[in-house]
């Protein structure tokens, strides 16, 4: 019998996950992993400063008739949809216009306005890709994504966002 306790028992000499790279290998992994869940998770919240503001000017573009176009993102109280976002038009006049761009969506990086020569058409793109075009004879957006024409509807809230245009980005 003490022959069979002896053949069971553990091998002295055979290496343990303690000391093999498997343990610092699972620590990488696991390392990366977290680091990939909070890149993903801070590109769909957006830069710290936009998320914990009401509303971000993301982009503006002043036309060569007086009128101002700017993208703005409104933070919604939803962590799974933190933002919608408004294409605004400002007559010279002072009225302001809004269109509707986006809702429950992630933080739009790098949203520019960009004015096509050729068609006199504002391109507005968002995270490299062209999100909406807005065509000033028909005073309309058109969302590239589904086809919706979108028109103007009324700005109550651009009380608020005065202060944008002053202060920039």
């Amino acid at each position: 019998m003490a022959g069979k306790f002896f053949l069971c028992k553990p091998n002295m000499d055979r290496p343990t996950a303690s000391t093999t790279s498997a343990g610092p290998i699972r620590r990488i992994a696991v390392w990366l992993i977290c680091v990939v869940i909070i890149g993903l998770v801070a590109f769909h919240l957006g830069p710290p400063w936009a998320f914990f503001r009401p509303y971000t000017l993301m982009a503006s573009l002043v036309l060569a008739d007086g009128n101002t176009l700017c993208v703005i993102s409104h933070r919604t109280p939803y962590i799974l949809e933190p933002y919608e976002v408004n294409l605004y038009r400002i007559w010279p006049d002072g009225t302001w216009g809004r269109f509707y761009l986006s809702h429950e969506d992630s933080y739009w990086w790098g949203a520019s306005l960009h004015r096509d020569a050729k068609t006199g058409q504002i391109h507005i793109r968002a995270c490299g890709e062209l999100a909406a075009i807005y065509n000033r004879e028909d005073n309309e957006v058109v969302l590239v994504e589904n086809g919706h024409r979108i028109a103007p509807q009324p700005a109550p809230e651009a009380v608020k966002l005065r202060h944008l245009l002053q202060k920039g980005k």
